[in-house]
C-alpha cells in the first residue's frame, strides 16, 4: 500500500513538471523558489479557461494555460506582475507574491502555491451620449473621450471610445460581471470638462444603455506638460503649461526657488501666449554648482480660466559627471584597520562592498562621499565603519564610484582581503 501511495504522489508531481518541459528558472537557485499555478476561470463560475497567456513581466516568460485553464511557472521568492490575454476577454495585470513555505526545513519538498485569475468575457454592450455645460447652456457634445475601467479589476489598457453626432457613443466589447467606472473628458479652449458615472456588473450579452454623461467645467490642478532643467548656471528652468496662464493674478511667494531651505532670487520672464515660464537665478554667477537636487522650486498659478497650475521638483548642476572607471588601487592596513583607495576626479561617492569569507554574493555596506574641497589623491576609511567587530574575521571588500551620470563596474572592481 505505501508503495502505492509513493507512486501516485510521484506521478502527481511528474504530472505537475509536465506543464513545464523546457521550465528555465527566471532569477535565482531551486531552494528559492516556489511551483506558481496560475488558474484562468471563468468569472463567476469555477469553469476552466484554456488558452490564456500569462506573461510573468520583465523576465520574458510566457505560458498558455491549458485545458484545465493552467499554466505553471517556477519563480523565486519574490513579487511579480502577470499580464494575463485572451481573445474575446478583458486583459488584465495581477500582482501576485510568491513565497516559499519549507524554507527552514531540510525535507524535500516543493513549495507550491496557486493564483486563481477571474476571466471576463467581451460579451456584453454598452451605449450612451455626452451633453456639456457652458454657464448653464447645456448641448449635445461631440469629441469627448470616453475611458471605461473598473474599480475591482486592473486593465491592460482601458477600454476607450469618443462621442459623435449629438454626443452619442458605444462600445461593442464590454465585459461581464465587473462594476465599471465611466469617465468622460473634454478640452476646450484651455478649459477642462468632465463628467463621470458608474454602471452595475453586465451579463453575459446584456445591452446597457448609460445614463446622460452631463461634462462640467473642472477646476483642476494641472502640472506643466514639459520641464527642462538648467544644463549650465545661467540656462534657465523652463516650465511649459498646456494652458495660458492668468499673469496678472500672480503674487510674491507664487514662484519660489529654494536651497538649503532659504529661498534664492529669481527673475522669470514669460512667452508663447503666457504658457511658457523661465526662471533665471538672480545671482549674477548663475545656479550655483551643488549637486543635482539642490534647488527645490514650487510654482503655484491660476490659468486665464481658473483652472489652479501648480509645479514642483528638484533641479541642480552637478560637479561630477561623466563615466566613472573602476579605481586603480586598492588596499588595506591591517594594523591600523584602514581602508584606503586612489580617488577618482569624478566621482560623487564610493560604495563599499563586502562579502564574508565562504560567502559569494557582496552587500552594500557604506557609502563614502567625495569632499569637493579635498586636494588629497587617495581616500581613506577605517574598516569598523563598514564591518561588524569580530576578531581575527576574514573579508573580501570592493570599493565602486559613482555620480549622477554613471555607476563603475561592482564586477570588474578589484578586491582587497580585510582581516579584521
Amino acid at each position: 500500500m505505501k508503495k502505492i501511495l509513493f507512486f501516485s504522489t510521484l506521478l502527481g508531481l511528474l504530472a505537475m513538471s509536465s506543464c513545464n518541459k523546457d521550465e528555465k528558472y527566471l532569477l535565482g537557485p531551486k531552494n528559492t523558489s516556489a511551483l506558481v499555478t496560475v488558474h484562468a476561470i471563468l468569472q463567476g463560475t469555477h469553469s476552466a479557461v484554456d488558452s490564456v497567456m500569462v506573461e510573468v513581466v520583465g523576465y520574458n516568460s510566457i505560458r498558455q494555460t491549458d485545458q484545465n485553464g493552467c499554466a505553471v511557472f517556477d519563480l523565486p521568492v519574490g513579487s511579480y506582475e502577470l499580464k494575463i490575454t485572451r481573445n474575446g476577454y478583458l486583459g488584465i495585470v495581477k500582482d501576485i507574491n510568491v513565497e516559499v513555505a519549507n524554507d527552514q526545513s531540510d525535507l524535500p519538498i516543493i513549495s507550491t502555491q496557486t493564483v486563481d485569475v477571474d476571466m471576463y468575457p467581451l460579451s456584453a454592450s454598452l451605449k450612451g451620449n455626452t451633453t456639456i455645460n457652458r454657464q448653464g447652456d447645456v448641448t449635445y457634445l461631440e469629441g469627448a473621450k470616453i475611458e471605461i475601467t473598473s474599480p475591482n479589476v486592473t486593465f491592460i489598457s482601458p477600454i476607450t471610445a469618443e462621442s459623435g453626432a449629438k454626443g452619442a457613443y458605444s462600445v461593442d466589447a464590454l465585459p461581464e460581471g465587473l462594476t465599471l467606472n465611466i469617465k468622460a473628458v473634454y478640452g476646450d479652449g484651455g478649459a477642462s470638462y468632465s463628467a463621470s458615472s458608474t454602471i452595475n456588473a453586465a451579463r453575459a450579452g446584456e445591452a446597457i444603455v448609460a445614463s446622460t454623461l452631463q461634462l462640467t467645467k473642472s477646476n483642476t490642478t494641472e502640472g506643466p506638460d514639459i520641464v527642462v532643467k538648467p544644463e549650465t548656471a545661467k540656462s534657465p528652468l523652463v516650465l511649459t503649461f498646456n494652458m495660458p496662464v492668468d499673469v496678472k493674478r500672480i503674487k510674491d511667494g507664487d514662484i519660489t526657488v529654494k536651497s538649503g531651505g532659504n529661498r534664492v532670487g529669481v527673475t522669470y520672464a514669460w512667452s508663447d501666449n503666457n504658457q511658457t515660464l523661465s526662471i533665471s537665478s538672480a545671482d549674477p554667477n548663475g545656479w550655483a554648482v551643488n549637486g543635482a537636487n539642490s534647488y527645490e522650486y514650487a510654482v503655484s498659478l491660476y490659468s486665464v480660466n481658473g483652472d489652479e497650475l501648480n509645479a514642483r521638483g528638484t533641479f541642480g548642476l552637478v560637479l561630477y559627471s561623466g563615466e566613472v572607471a573602476n579605481i586603480a588601487s586598492i588596499q588595506y592596513d591591517e594594523a591600523a584597520q584602514k581602508l584606503s583607495w586612489t580617488k577618482l576626479a569624478n566621482a560623487e561617492a564610493y560604495h563599499i562592498y563586502v562579502r564574508a569569507d565562504g560567502q559569494s554574493d557582496y552587500i552594500l555596506k557604506h557609502t563614502v562621499y567625495a569632499d569637493p574641497d579635498s586636494q588629497e589623491l587617495v581616500e581613506e576609511v577605517y574598516a569598523y565603519s563598514f564591518l561588524p567587530y569580530a576578531a581575527d574575521e576574514i573579508y573580501y571588500v570592493k570599493v565602486v564610484g559613482y555620480n549622477d551620470d554613471s555607476t563603475a563596474s561592482l564586477a570588474d572592481a578589484k578586491e582587497v582581503r580585510v582581516k579584521y
